[in-house]
């Protein structure tokens, strides 16, 4: 059975009314279950005339997207990225205004550790994070339900219904860029833990010995499979110094640290699919390539895991705010 949300690329976001917000905003949308009982895939939310709106908190930008009931982005802003948390409220509130759109609904994926209910504890984007009130002051300004998560969770959300992990209940989405930003969706679910703060594995240690980390914590994978390391290391690389034998050399050790992490993600989760994003997934199929070629040797049963595969993510710097959109526009359980 075809789950009810599958409508080929383009698939419809549901808007959510001010007594959903009332409710909290801390569950993740579940999968849907078809005729056999089995789950297909992340549940897609449907939207009215109001477009759901997201907003991606980089660092160095601020990007706002508003998605139609087809799931396209029909109007979009960016803005850059205050440090102080006050300002950043106005540039939030300022960039939905200036889409010049009805606003039916909030989602706000930003950096950092974010609680069940949307408080930003920790976040290397702002200088005092705990001034930040997103849920109460956006949706006080807009008089829209907001909904807030971690960056890496937006943008999975929006990989796993629109992008490269469409269909898929179980995945890994993984961001490489200036650190390692991940999400893990377990059975159509993103699996925030008992704190919000579930899926945090660029801080994982895979060098026991390494060098201490700005965490205080030693030899974390981001300190060696994130674009930071890999541009550290030999400056920037593009697509077509791969082509150079020390380019190849490069990419093949940087893929192995890459490899290392991803293979701690898939002995723990066992997902279908892992999506690799962020800055460094420009270096497109040699990358993937590479990862693939390392993968097996740090994964348990590897050849008994006949469904595993590496994508590239498909939406872009995109990503995040649109699953934010989707996320702001699904209701809590």
């Amino acid at each position: 059975m075809v789950p009810r949300w599958w409508l080929g690329p383009k698939v419809a976001p549901r808007h959510v009314s001010a007594s959903c917000a009332a409710k909290g905003s801390s569950a993740e949308p579940s999968a849907p279950v078809d005729e056999a009982g089995s789950r297909s895939g992340p549940t897609m939310p449907a939207v009215t005339d109001e477009l759901a709106v997201g907003v991606d908190v980089g660092g160095t930008k601020v990007l706002v997207v508003a998605l139609d009931a087809t799931s396209n982005v029909v109007a979009e802003h960016r803005l850059p990225t205050p440090k102080d948390p006050d300002a950043l409220l106005d540039t939030i509130a300022a960039a939905v205004a200036a889409l010049g759109v009805e606003v039916g609904s909030v989602g706000i994926g930003i950096a950092g550790l974010v609680t069940a209910a949307g408080a930003v504890c920790v976040s290397p984007h702002l200088a005092h994070p705990e001034r930040l009130d997103l849920v109460g002051n956006i949706g006080g300004r807009l008089h829209v339900p907001v909904r807030v998560a971690n960056d890496a969770n937006a943008a999975a959300w929006g990989e796993a219904c629109l992008g490269a992990g469409r269909g898929v209940r179980d995945l890994v989405v993984v961001t490489l860029g200036t650190g390692i930003g991940a999400s893990i969706v377990c059975n159509g679910r993103i699996v925030v833990g008992a704190h919000g703060f579930g899926g945090e594995p660029g801080h994982m240690t895979v060098n026991f010995d390494g060098e201490r980390y700005i965490t205080g914590a030693r030899g974390c994978w981001e300190q060696y499979g994130s674009g930071s390391a890999l541009y550290a290391a030999d400056g920037t690389i593009t697509a077509a110094d791969l082509a150079t034998p020390a380019g190849a050399a490069t990419l093949a050790r940087y893929a192995e640290m890459v490899a290392v992490g991803l293979g701690n993600l898939v002995n723990l989760v066992d997902p279908e699919v892992v999506v690799i994003g962020g800055g460094v997934s420009a270096l497109g199929e040699p990358l993937r390539s590479a990862i693939v070629a390392h993968l097996p040797a740090w994964v348990f049963g590897a050849p008994q895991r006949t469904k595993l595969r590496v994508e590239l993510a498909e939406l872009g710097e995109r990503a995040g705010a649109i699953g934010a959109a989707l996320l702001g526009a699904a209701p809590p359980d």
